[in-house]
Formats: structure tokens, C-alpha cells, sequence
């Protein structure tokens, strides 16, 4: 038979409690003893009655809904990060709501317009390219909305959590200098995106710190660059093959899957690697262990990194983490 239970009002009317036990019990707030949530959440499954989010969300303003825009799964690596922050917002008693926007402003401006409309607890923006002067983030503040950034591409005053590429490269040239090497190559790095212009910054400070000459001792490698990928990587090989023999034989790619492809062809090259040619990828990927040799690589840290995104830390705070090798 149909359930007739189709509000929190007829769940306490049955059970003989409040509707505001009820609504608080479902909703995960404290104050409830758990004999009594259990009991509430056991007749809510037995009656499959569920409150409306959205209804509710008309009716106080807000839902328990957590909205995350992200740019996509492949090209920054997030599989990792997203699962782990779906499971701090679900211990948090929130449920997260997931829009990919494919690198488009219009695409992330729609779906943080969505989010307001949703009445959504909270925003967490991945790698945003909206400037900090977008309307829409103006319009989720008017609505009491907080927003999260987790590395934005523009500089922000919003909540941020971001890794520290700066000192991570200042980290792997320090590394490479104590192998006896001064001079590296860089591969995929340029100053087009915020996060390139990021490691060159942290490679600028590094070679102040040890001595080295900007100029002189970083050769950028670019040319016939197109996704941050493996076929990249093996592009960026190709023409650092084509520098003179003095080249520099220590490489600092911009991701793992460029370090990946260029480790690739060194070797359909027989050259020794390490030996002839030192590389440090970053990102610190599943697959990284399992190159041969397996591939040394920069941690961003991705748990801490999440771990401070899901806290919603207030608004004036800036996170951010420094990556390890």
C-alpha cells in the first residue's frame, strides 16, 4: 500500500513527537539523542518518505546541498581530490552537487547561477577561471552563499585553498642542486596560465637562493605544446633533443604525464634516465611508481588540500599548501 507519509509534519504525527525532532533528526542537526534519530530515520524507511531538499530550501533559504564546480576529471587530475572531499561533505551531513564546466567562463558562470538558484549551502569552485569581479560571485554573496576556491587561476579575496607551486619548484631545484646538477630544462612551463606563471616565480626565488642565474641556468622548453599530456611530453623531448649537448641534463616537467612521455622517448633513445638525464614530474600520480624507473615526482598534498576546502574556512583565510617531493 502508498505510503500516506508525505511530510515531517505526518512522520511526527505518527510517531508522536515534534515536526521539529523530526526535521532535525533527518536533517542531521545535534541535540537529538541517537536512540530517538534512529527511530525517526528507521520509520522515514519504512513509510519511503524523504524531505524535499529543494522544498525545504524555498522555505528557510538554504539546503544541505553542496555545490562544486570543477573543470574536468582528466586534464587537472581531480578524481582524487573529488572523491575525497564527496566523503568530508557527506560526514559533514551535507550532499554534494557536481557540474564540470570543460574550461568554459560561460559554463562556470552557469552553473554557480544554478547553485544560487538551488539555495545550496555552500559553493566549492576547482580551479576557477571567473575573474574575482565576476557578477555572479557578488550575486551568491547578497544570498549568503560562501564560496570556496580550491587553486583559482586569478588572484582572490575569497576563501582559497591552493597548492604552493612556487615552492615546490624551489624545492625540486634545491633537490637537483644537491645531485650535483646547475642547470635544468623546463618542460610545459610558461607564464600563460596563473599556474605557470606560479613556478616560474618559485624557480626565479630558487635561483636567487642558490646562486644560479635565471638566464643563464633555466631553459624553457614549449615549442609544438598543445594539451598537458603524454603526446606533449613527448613533443617537449623531441626538441630538448635538438638543444646542443650542453644542454641541461635535469628536467622539471609541469605535470607527471609530460615527465611520462619525455621519459618515453629518452629512452627509445638510449639514454639513461636517470644518468644521462634526471627528470621530476609533479602531481605525484598513481602511475608515477610504476614507470621504469619509477618516476620521482612532486606531492601537492592533496589530502590536506581537500581537508581545508571541506572546513569552509572563513572568508579572509588563505590556505596553502606546500607540495614535497
Amino acid at each position: 500500500m502508498k505510503s500516506t507519509v508525505r511530510s515531517t509534519s505526518q512522520l511526527a504525527k505518527l510517531l508522536g513527537i515534534s515536526r521539529w525532532t523530526v526535521s532535525r533528526a533527518l536533517n542531521g542537526h545535534p541535540g537529538i539523542s541517537p536512540r530517538t534519530i534512529q527511530r525517526i530515520r528507521e520509520a522515514a524507511r519504512i513509510h519511503g518518505f524523504s524531505p524535499s531538499m529543494l522544498g525545504r530550501g524555498l522555505r528557510s533559504g538554504k539546503t544541505n546541498l553542496i555545490g562544486i564546480c570543477l573543470p574536468d576529471l582528466v586534464d587537472y587530475f581531480l578524481t582524487s581530490k573529488i572523491s575525497r572531499l564527496q566523503d568530508a561533505i557527506e560526514t559533514r551531513n551535507f550532499q554534494p552537487v557536481m557540474q564540470m564546466t570543460n574550461g568554459s567562463e560561460a559554463r562556470e558562470n552557469a552553473s554557480l547561477e544554478l547553485f544560487a538558484a538551488m539555495h545550496c549551502a555552500g559553493v566549492v569552485s576547482i580551479a576557477s577561471i571567473l575573474p574575482e569581479d565576476a557578477p555572479v560571485f557578488a550575486n551568491l554573496a547578497s544570498a549568503n552563499i560562501p564560496v570556496l576556491k580550491i587553486d583559482p587561476l586569478h588572484p582572490t579575496n575569497r576563501s582559497v585553498v591552493a597548492s604552493d607551486r612556487s615552492y615546490a619548484m624551489r624545492a625540486a631545484l634545491t633537490h637537483f642542486q644537491e645531485l650535483g646538477y646547475r642547470s635544468v630544462a623546463a618542460f610545459g612551463i610558461n607564464s600563460s596560465t596563473a599556474y605557470g606563471r606560479q613556478r616560474i616565480e618559485g624557480l626565479q626565488h630558487a635561483t636567487r637562493a642558490l646562486k644560479w642565474q635565471f638566464a643563464r641556468d633555466i631553459t624553457f622548453i614549449n615549442a609544438g605544446v598543445g594539451n598537458d599530456d603524454f603526446e606533449t611530453g613527448e613533443a617537449l623531448a623531441h626538441e630538448y633533443l635538438k638543444l646542443p649537448r650542453t644542454r641541461p641534463k635535469a628536467i622539471i616537467a609541469l605535470n607527471d604525464r609530460i615527465a611520462f612521455g619525455a621519459l618515453r622517448v629518452f629512452q627509445t633513445r638510449n639514454l639513461k634516465v636517470p644518468g644521462d638525464v634526471s627528470i621530476i614530474g609533479y602531481d605525484n600520480s598513481d602511475f608515477a611508481p610504476y614507470a621504469n624507473p619509477a618516476l620521482t615526482s612532486i606531492d601537492p598534498q592533496v589530502s590536506d588540500l581537500i581537508d581545508k576546502a571541506a572546513a569552509m574556512r572563513p572568508a579572509s583565510d588563505v590556505d596553502k599548501h606546500a607540495a614535497t617531493l
